[in-house]
C-alpha cells in the first residue's frame, strides 16, 4: 500500500519550533511518475508536508482559525530522493504569522520558506 506521509523516526521541540527526522519511503505514492527514469519528491508535496505537520505538532501556537494564505522566499536547491532521510525544521512566528521550514540534511539544504497564514478576513483575492 502507498504511503502519503514519510515515517517520523524522531522529533525536538521547542516553544515554537521542532525539528523532525523523516524517512522518505520510495513506497510514499508522490513518487509515482515523477520522474520515471529518476524518481524525486515533488516540491508542492514538500510544501503540503510542512502544512500538515506544523498543524499536528505545532497546533498549540498557529490558531487553528488561521488559514494557508500564500508562500514567500521558496527555494528547492537540491531534490530529495527515495529512500533518503532528512530533517524538517519548522518554526512559527505568531507576531508575523509565517511558518518558516527549512528540509535539511547536514550541510545539505533541500529546499526552504516561508508559509505565510491569515484569518478569513485578511485573505485577499490575490493569494492562492
Amino acid at each position: 500500500m502507498k504511503k502519503l506521509f514519510p515515517e517520523v523516526l524522531r522529533s525536538e521541540t521547542a516553544s515554537e519550533s521542532i525539528k523532525l527526522l523523516l524517512n522518505i519511503s520510495p513506497e510514499i505514492e508522490y513518487f509515482d511518475g515523477h520522474f520515471p527514469e529518476q524518481a524525486i519528491l515533488p516540491g508542492v508535496t514538500q510544501i503540503f508536508w510542512v502544512n500538515h505537520f506544523a498543524r499536528i505538532h505545532l497546533s498549540a501556537i498557529i490558531p487553528a482559525e488561521e488559514h494557508f494564505s500564500h508562500l514567500e522566499a521558496v527555494k528547492f536547491q537540491q531534490v530529495i530522493r527515495p529512500g533518503e532521510k532528512v530533517q524538517l525544521q519548522l518554526e512559527y512566528k505568531k507576531d508575523k504569522q509565517k511558518l518558516y521550514f527549512k528540509y535539511f540534511r547536514e550541510e545539505h539544504q533541500f529546499s526552504s520558506g516561508r508559509l505565510v497564514y491569515a484569518l478569513p478576513s485578511q485573505l485577499g483575492t490575490n493569494h492562492v
